[in-house]
């Protein structure tokens, strides 16, 4: 472990791995987090930049956790359950292009939850605002990780079942669910559709195994715990390009009322803190540590896999065509999209 901290520090000193406040120095949402509900940023058609025989696993996908998650219905609540700002539309046309999607079968339809918590809309709305961006950017496509949110009885996972299965089954909804049969499609296969990690029980397949992803979702570590299960995660994905990885930025300290003061433990304050670190840790090209007395290259990210976050912040920009100023200008989203430049098919374009 020591070798380990040699390692990160000199990376991100000026950050403290501790809870931190978010950089103010640089533009609104651009130090990783951001809270707004709106932004400037359009990257609504990167990867009908890259070629069609690259992998799902080959790139690197920014995402949301609880990607729908804005409301609680207590103070508590609220502070517990909020992990976003951005409506879905918005972030999609940010450059989102992983969503996770909890569900409850109510009323024979399934509504969007966090935990116990409601959020206001259902999977009908869900739907009607992917398939409209899909329909004025056929070049895309969104992974979609469908969790069974329900209390885990029998009866609520058949009830579940059977719901997703009539809105698989849906004229206007089937013919954008990619029918791929494989865990790691090319690209080419899957524009323009929504491509569902299946989190909930069922004799049926609806597309890819959530848990056949590598995956990294360590919920309730914070601060120094988080960070290097993160850093673990994606030093994985750098070396590995044949499986999709998936990268939980997202933590949640509160873990009783107790904790309910510390807002730094809640999942905006650990996005501001997390997200941050991250923000530097991918932007340097290199950096250096001990080891044994010498200085040793660090790895440098050139592919993250697919990263789900809390409060992302996107800049608007996503090439280093800027690199003096770049700091100023690049969000997360940005800076995770910008990975795939070397895999575009005109690499001079901005994405």
């Amino acid at each position: 472990m020591i070798k380990k901290l040699a390692m990160v520090i000199p990376l991100v000193s000026m950050l403290s791995l501790g809870a931190i406040a978010p950089i103010t120095s640089f533009a609104e949402g651009t130090n990783g987090f951001s809270d707004q509900q709106t932004t400037s940023a359009n990257h609504s058609n990167w990867m009908a930049q890259l070629p069609n025989e690259i992998s799902l696993s080959e790139l690197s996908i920014p995402g949301t956790h609880d990607s729908l998650s804005f409301y609680g219905d207590t103070v508590f609540h609220q502070k517990v359950a909020q992990t976003q700002s951005m409506p879905l539309n918005t972030q999609l046309k940010a450059g989102i292009r992983y969503v996770d999607i909890r569900l409850k079968p109510i009323n024979n339809k399934l509504d969007v939850y966090h935990g116990s918590q409601y959020q206001h809309t259902n999977f009908d709305t869900v739907m009607d605002t992917t398939i409209n961006f899909l329909k004025s950017n056929p070049g895309e496509v969104i992974l979609m990780r469908v969790k069974d949110e329900s209390e885990g009885t029998e009866q609520n996972k058949e009830l579940f079942k059977n719901i997703f299965a009539n809105y698989w089954n849906k004229s206007e909804y089937n013919t954008y669910f990619s029918k791929s049969h494989t865990t790691n499609p090319e690209l080419g296969d899957v524009r323009g559709k929504i491509v569902i990690l299946q989190d909930f029980e069922s004799s049926d397949s609806y597309g890819i195994p959530y848990q056949s992803l590598d995956i990294q979702d360590e919920y309730t570590a914070v601060n120094n715990n988080k960070f290097f299960a993160i850093e673990r995660q994606l030093l994985k994905a750098n070396k590995d390009t044949s499986k999709i990885y998936l990268n939980h930025f997202s933590t949640n300290g509160i873990t009783d009322f107790g904790t309910f003061l510390h807002d730094e433990l809640t999942p905006k304050g650990q996005a501001e803190t997390l997200n941050t670190q991250f923000w530097m840790y991918m932007q340097l090209p290199k950096g250096y540590f001990q080891k044994d007395g010498n200085a040793m290259p660090q790895e440098q990210i050139m592919h993250t896999g697919v990263i789900a976050m809390d409060f992302p912040s996107s800049g608007g920009v996503s090439t280093m065509q800027d690199s003096q100023n770049i700091l100023m200008k690049q969000g997360i989203i940005d800076l995770v999209i910008s990975k795939n430049k070397s895999k575009m098919l005109i690499r001079d374009l901005e994405i």
